[in-house]
């Protein structure tokens, strides 16, 4: 019982998992371990063949030949184990070949099946991921690209609108500092025409005082505007202007000396200090005014020409990234066409493999008639047959020669208690015939000899007997087994050998 439940046990685990597996194979194609599908069918046998061993050698492990009555029982049990477990191997291994074909059928047409190198449609999965990664680092590269410019723009715009409210505000200091020129200059000419109504002696000191105005407005207008235009020549407008107000200041100073020396002549001294310090005061609002505006438009300068070179710095900066995104888009792209010249050789490989599988003397033609010659031309696979048949008659003969020969042992071991029972009767009777006379005696001790001369012929004919039942029966078994054995070996070998064509 104990070889019954191993045997068991052991196809029974291999056909649950078998189950599950070729289960799981037929829902999920893509994760199919092929070696280990394909070697499910193979297991069976083999597991037969072992437990067709553990049950001859159970049986055999404890049998007594000097006690065949008592170790019959187990020798039976486990060759009887062993013949349920090669059955039970060549039934799975049938079916597992029939489930497996299934399974392999619904895995081949499949579209989630396992990819393979000699795969026509895998190689053209794998050259559409491909091209879609490609197609998908290409978007990411261009949306990169779009973001930069689009950031390059916009900050350009900034910059742009900065430097313009910068020469706005620039304008609007310019324009306020020409007022107050303005203002200045009426007040000159106001004190002129104070003068004038005074002293008509200060004409030409009145001319020469409007031509140096005139040309100090003219001088700041031209400084505004080339400001405007062209902040580098700032520094040489704002140079020439100072030139020119030491000469203007030069010349003002001969000038009231003149007036001075008329004034004097004139007795007009009075005035001559008066417009003196009025002259002294333009003077000073000058220089302030003028000194201050060089101040304040370097300073404008400086900041401008600072945000001017760290724009350049960011610009310098964005534009060498968007020269190394370029040079590794470039790379992807010469990436990707090496990728396509590969998959275009693996298609042509493909191809070619198709052509030689399909043409009419391809390898699947030749597979076929391999499979032809072996199981219809050969007769090998025919014979093989015949053998097993021959091996179960013979199996048969045997169990019915083993039976009528354990019909025949219950026979005998039934006479034998039968004898017992008489002998013990017998000598009973002995018991009372002691004391008979001596001839009496006499005659029956002669036919207790005669007696147990034939019951000692009887049992040495037996013992004989079951001799030779016992040497045919081993030599019987032995042959059977043989057949068997070599029946599953040229079984294997010829699965071998088709597996291999």
């Amino acid at each position: 019982m104990q070889e019954h439940f191993l045997s068991i046990a052991c196809i029974g685990s291999w056909a649950i998992f078998s189950s599950y597996y070729l289960f799981r194979s037929y829902h999920n194609p893509s994760k199919v371990n092929p070696y280990l599908l394909e070697s499910i069918p193979s297991v069976f046998p083999t597991l037969g063949i072992m437990c067709t061993a553990w049950g001859i050698f159970s049986g055999l492990s404890d049998f007594d030949a000097s006690n065949i009555q008592n170790s019959l029982p187990q020798l039976l049990s486990g060759l009887k184990s062993a013949f349920v477990a090669t059955i039970a191997g060549i039934a799975g291994l049938i079916i597992a070949q029939k489930a497996l074909a299934y399974v392999q059928n619904h895995i081949d047409h499949s579209p989630n099946r396992p990819r393979q190198a000699s795969d026509e449609l895998s190689a053209l999965n794998d050259l559409n991921l491909r091209f879609g990664e490609l197609e998908k680092a290409l978007r990411n590269d261009l949306s990169v690209i779009n973001k930069t410019l689009r950031d390059t723009q916009e900050y350009n715009v900034q910059q742009y609108r900065e430097i313009q409210n910068l020469i706005s505000k620039q304008i609007t200091e310019s324009e306020k500092q020409f007022v107050q020129t303005d203002g200045i200059q009426r007040s000159i000419d106001q004190q002129i025409a104070i003068g004038n109504s005074q002293l008509s002696q200060t004409e030409s000191f009145q001319k020469t005082n409007a031509a140096y105005l005139d040309r100090i407005l003219n001088s700041s207008t031209q400084t505004l505007k080339a400001t405007e235009d062209q902040t580098k020549n700032l520094e040489q407008g704002f140079g020439q202007i100072v030139r020119g107000m030491t000469t203007s200041n030069q010349l003002l100073t001969t000038k009231f000396d003149e007036f001075s020396e008329l004034m004097r002549q004139n007795n007009t001294e009075a005035l001559v200090e008066v417009m003196k310090a009025t002259t002294e005061q333009f003077n000073a609002q000058m220089s302030e005014l003028i000194d201050r505006l060089v101040k304040e438009n370097f300073k404008e300068l400086n900041s401008s020409v600072l945000m001017l070179n760290s724009w350049q710095k960011e610009n310098k900066e964005q534009v060498a990234q968007l020269g190394k995104e370029a040079q590794l888009i470039l790379t992807n792209v010469s990436k990707a066409t090496k990728d396509l010249d590969k998959a275009t050789i693996v298609l042509s490989q493909v191809a070619a493999l198709s052509e030689e599988l399909v043409a009419n003397d391809g390898k699947l033609t030749q597979l076929v008639r391999e499979l032809d010659k072996v199981m219809i031309s050969d007769g090998k696979f025919t014979d093989i047959v015949t053998r097993v048949e021959r091996s179960v008659d013979t199996l048969l003969t045997t169990t019915m020669a083993y039976d009528e020969t354990t019909q025949k042992l219950n026979i005998w071991v039934r006479n034998q208690m039968n004898f017992s029972d008489k002998a013990e009767i017998l000598i009973s009777q002995l018991e009372e015939f002691r004391n008979l006379n001596g001839s009496t005696w006499d005659n029956y001790r002669a036919e207790m000899d005669k007696s147990i001369n034939i019951i000692k012929r009887a049992s040495t004919s037996l013992g004989k007997d079951l001799e030779n039942i016992n040497q045919e029966f081993y030599e019987r078994l032995n042959d059977t087994l043989q057949n068997l054995d070599g029946l599953i070996q040229r079984f294997m070998m010829g699965q071998t050998t088709v597996a291999r064509r």
